[in-house]
């Protein structure tokens, strides 16, 4: 008998610590790594207002040094343009696929724009050498500000690798806890589900804390600072998702828990 009720007791314990790991998987292949997920809230954070404000900024001040008007950079790029690279880039980034920045049309545009200031100014092309070098230094600037993980190509490996098998540990652990919840009521006649959901909850909202407590997100400086923003948005919210699913866990563990007092107690009664 206290052999059976050790066994039991220890499969409630890896069942619920396995039930923990499942929520903890699902919510980072949910959110972290969900290529959907990370373009949602590079939007929701004003990502390409400030990318296509950083951009012009920094071309102005080649513009500067060069002799043109300001409207030489005038329509060159757009925000719906900047949302496809940078949709492009994310695509490829989690495939681990190569890519380049088409900058084709800004280039050409770019280049319109010459004409026309050369030709409105009655002047002749005489140096193409320096306007080459103009042209090099604004399409440079576009490709650099958008395409910020291009030094960083062990990104796309770690999540392009992560993404192939997180699929297949949920699947593993979903069947492992399903699995073991059925012995339990099968061979201890045991309900596991309030112990493992609230175990989940107690686990999942103290790994929140924990990691709210050891992750700087607030602080986080990396490239510039809508990037720095954006990094810490995506930590933030992962740390959210945590506490979320921790107290909903928590709630449908105490429905349980209600649920079989009262029916329990009916039950009871009925058989006196």
């Amino acid at each position: 008998m206290k052999v059976k009720l050790f066994f039991n007791y220890i499969l409630q314990f890896l069942v619920s610590i396995l039930f923990f790991l499942l929520a903890l998987v699902a919510i980072a292949k949910f959110t972290i790594f969900s290529p959907d997920y990370v373009l949602d809230l590079i939007e929701k954070n004003n990502y390409y207002d400030t990318l296509y404000d950083d951009i012009k900024s920094n071309m102005e001040n080649y513009v500067v040094q060069s002799g043109f008007d300001d409207n030489i950079i005038d329509n060159i790029y757009t925000k719906d343009q900047l949302e496809d690279d940078v949709e492009l880039m994310i695509d490829r980034i989690y495939k681990n696929e190569s890519y380049e920045i088409d900058t084709s049309s800004v280039k050409a545009k770019l280049e319109e724009n010459i004409d026309t200031f050369l030709t409105e100014n009655n002047m002749n092309l005489t140096d193409k050498s320096s306007i080459q070098n103009f042209e090099d230094e604004i399409i440079n600037v576009y490709k650099v500000k958008v395409d910020v993980l291009n030094k960083v190509t062990f990104v796309g490996k770690i999540l392009n690798t992560a993404n192939q098998y997180l699929l297949a540990i949920l699947v593993i652990l979903a069947a492992v806890v399903l699995l073991m919840v059925v012995v339990l009521k099968i061979v201890f006649h045991k309900n596991i589900l309030p112990v493992m959901l609230l175990t989940s909850m107690f686990l999942l909202i103290a790994s929140s804390i924990y990691f709210g407590n050891r992750l700087d997100y607030q602080y986080v400086n990396i490239y510039n600072s809508y990037v720095s923003t954006f990094i810490s948005s995506l930590i933030k919210n992962f740390i959210v998702q945590l506490r979320t699913v921790g107290i909903v866990t928590g709630i449908l563990g105490l429905i349980i828990v209600i649920v079989e007092k009262l029916f329990g107690k009916k039950g009871r009664k009925h058989e006196s």
